[in-house]
């Protein structure tokens, strides 16, 4: 047999008429080199007439290669039948195939299954039908010459296994009659068999595991399973256009990533920002009074993932690293608790932001070095998905400079390539700050900008865009803009006593007649005369007011014009609105209709968690308010990402506070000014 491959014992005249020929070996493999990835279809349909065509044309290739190669067998296999004469030699091989075949079935249907109670009937069955199968090949080639091959050099060890084992299985059942010997050796000489029989498929193992991945590719196929548009090396690896190789990003692992992609993207739900370092998530705490001590951190963490019901309304939670290694009280592990409602978990792992040089105060993310090794250990731990965040600010020099989108870009690019290799789904969050006195226009503009060198640059890194999530701001003025002033006029209003409102009234009564105001206006107090130039402040702006409608057909055409939609989904973040803003503006965007080739959910942190906090208080008989406070605001982005949000309030007045703070980072918070908390005149007003 080994001359099939090698064209090498024979006589003279076969071995001449051989040597033009290739070996089926190289046949083979040149074959299995040849073999491109599937490029029939790019999509995510199911194509059968490319799958079909595709399994055709391996199935007839194989058979191609192998009646080529037959054709072409050497002299040795004709030498060892030209001693026997040929019509003996087929009906010898014939009888005693067709005995050991009958032997085997036996074994295998009537004492396989009794095999327990009788081995040693089953061991001398089987063993007696694979000896007359041997014995039909020495018929067929004649006894010299089989004893020849079978102990050659290069199939001697198969010989040896095999014939060893049927030797041993005799022994142990007719001799010994032991009844574990029997069932062990019998085992032992199957696998021997299929060892032998796996020894002569052309190729070998190679050639067995070549022909069963092209059947599990073209079943696939027909399954409508992702092909990426890359073609394959042989090793797993897959083949840019420009030739260099991916990094080990294997079909398998692809398959798993776009799945926890669609997952997390699924509509209706989102995703809780749970990642605060522990100096954020720290001064939080301080602000209901509490200790920045684990106990108090895994207490909160705690509220908001046994909330009952929440799971509904969330298909992801992202966790800081201390939190992926933390239990409830009860001893079960955050992690299980999450998969177990069908959440899945991620981690945040960048480290922060350090500032570029040469720029006007522009940064980076850092948090590359290590991140492969972070990685893998993140994913033992339970982890599927990965969040990093670029932070992009707008300045009055032209801001942000080519230079930090560029370093920013290539950054999330790198990020989200590592994390695909280790099996995570990556975010990719480029953040433009609110700070600054910008229009919505330029806001617009810089995001568009960002978005387009982020996604060229995820492309540059063949980046799998199926496997990615994009979290971004929503499209809004600055925060110092005059159409930023006015947050809800009308909930404001709501929020003044009668006396105020009466008070209000007399005035634009009396500015109205033109009566002389002067005496009466000297007479209010101090008091009363803030109010009313809050109040004339407020109707002054009221026309210059951005509302939800505007901010949602500016986002939504920003994402249009730059996000492919081969991306899973989009998340927005809140960017210092309230949690009733933030909710709101999600849900006019899912209004909109326009064409929207992702879903667009929430990935919120404070505007989930503000209102719940202030409920909260650290208090255990506060537990149950609070956790239903979280919920109502977690139902309300539910419905609010299904453009289904009907609300106005969802929760107390808490929901309507501002999380506005300039130069917000990640590791910290500002509290609200106090002037602010001192100020009777509602929750609404936005002091900058």
């Amino acid at each position: 047999m080994q001359a099939w491959f090698s064209s090498g014992s024979g006589t003279s005249s076969s071995a001449a008429a051989s040597s033009s020929q290739p070996s089926l070996l190289a046949e083979w493999n040149s074959y299995a080199a040849a073999r491109s990835a599937e490029d029939a279809g790019d999509g995510f349909g199911i194509d059968i007439e490319a799958a079909v065509r595709s399994a055709n044309d391996r199935v007839a290739g194989t058979f191609g290669v192998v009646s080529k190669s037959v054709k072409g067998l050497p002299g040795s296999f004709k030498s060892t039948t030209s001693s026997v004469p040929s019509g003996r030699s087929v009906m010898y091989f014939g009888l005693f195939l067709a005995s050991g075949v009958f032997l085997v079935f036996i074994a295998f249907t009537i004492f396989l299954p009794v095999m327990v109670i009788m081995p040693q009937k089953f061991a001398i069955c089987f063993t007696a039908g694979c000896a007359f199968i041997i014995g039909s090949f020495f018929a067929l080639k004649g006894p010299k010459n089989q004893l020849y091959h079978m102990i050659s050099k290069e199939r001697l060890p198969f010989t040896v296994g095999f014939v060893g084992s049927m030797a041993a299985t005799i022994y142990v059942s007719m001799v010994l009659h032991s009844y574990i010997l029997s069932v062990f050796f019998s085992v032992l000489q199957v696998l021997a068999l299929a060892y032998y029989a796996i020894s002569y498929f052309p190729g070998g193992s190679a050639g067995m595991k070549f022909l069963s991945s092209a059947f599990v590719s073209s079943i696939l196929n027909l399954g409508g399973t992702v092909r990426l548009p890359y073609p394959e090396t042989g090793d797993g690896v897959y083949k840019g256009p420009c030739g260099h190789c991916l990094q080990t990003i294997i079909r398998a692992r692809a398959d798993e990533l776009i799945k926890t992609a669609k997952c997390i993207s699924a509509p209706g739900k989102g995703i809780l920002a749970s990642d605060e370092s522990t100096g954020t998530i720290g001064k939080r705490l301080s602000s209901i009074n509490l200790e920045n001590v684990e106990s108090n951190r895994q207490a909160l963490r705690e509220l908001l993932f046994t909330a009952p019901g929440v799971f509904d309304y969330l298909s992801g939670v992202i966790l800081f690293e201390e939190t992926l290694y933390q239990k409830t009280s009860g001893g079960t592990p955050f992690v299980e608790l999450l998969v177990a409602g069908g959440v899945v978990p991620g981690i945040k792992v960048d480290k922060g932001t350090v500032e570029i040089a040469g720029t006007n105060g522009e940064t980076t993310t850092q948090g590359l070095d290590a991140l492969g090794a972070r990685c893998a250990k993140y994913y033992d731990a339970g982890a599927r998905f990965a969040k990093w965040r670029a932070v992009l600010k707008v300045g009055p020099a032209g801001e942000p400079s080519e230079l930090a989108v560029r370093q920013n870009a290539e950054g999330l690019a790198r990020y989200a390539l590592i994390c695909q290799e280790h099996g995570l789904v990556p975010i990719v969050e480029p953040e433009i700050l609110t700070d600054g006195d910008h229009g919505i226009d330029t806001c617009a503009a810089v995001t568009e900008r960002v978005l387009a060198a982020v996604y060229k640059s995820l492309n540059d890194h063949k980046v799998l865009l199926e496997a990615t999530l994009l979290k971004t701001n929503m499209v809004t003025p600055g925060s110092d803009s005059p159409k930023a002033r006015r947050r809800s006029t009308t909930s404001f209003l709501k929020s003044l006593s009668p006396r105020t409102m009466h008070m209000h009234a007399m005035m634009q009564m009396i500015h109205a007649r033109r009566r002389s105001t002067t005496s009466f206006l000297k007479s209010l107090s101090p008091r009363t005369m803030h109010m009313h130039a809050m109040m004339q402040m407020i109707h002054g702006c009221k026309n210059l007011q951005v509302g939800a409608e505007v901010i949602a057909e500016y986002t939504v055409a920003a994402l249009r014009r730059t996000v492919p939609p081969a991306v899973a989904g989009v998340v927005f973040l809140s960017g210092g609105q309230s949690e009733e803003e933030a909710t709101q503006n999600l849900n006019a965007m899912n209004k909109l209709e326009v064409l929207k080739p992702w879903t667009l959910s929430f990935s919120f942190g404070r505007a989930l968690q503000q209102s719940t906090l202030k409920k909260w208080l650290g208090k255990p008989e506060n537990v149950a308010a609070a956790q239903a406070t979280f919920l109502a605001r977690c139902k309300a982005n539910s419905e609010a990402a299904l453009g289904k949000y009907a609300g106005s309030g969802a929760g107390d007045a808490a929901a309507s506070e501002s999380l506005y703070v300039k130069g917000y980072k990640s590791h910290g918070i500002k509290e609200v000014s106090s002037e602010l908390r001192n100020a009777q005149f509602g929750s609404d007003i936005v002091v900058y």
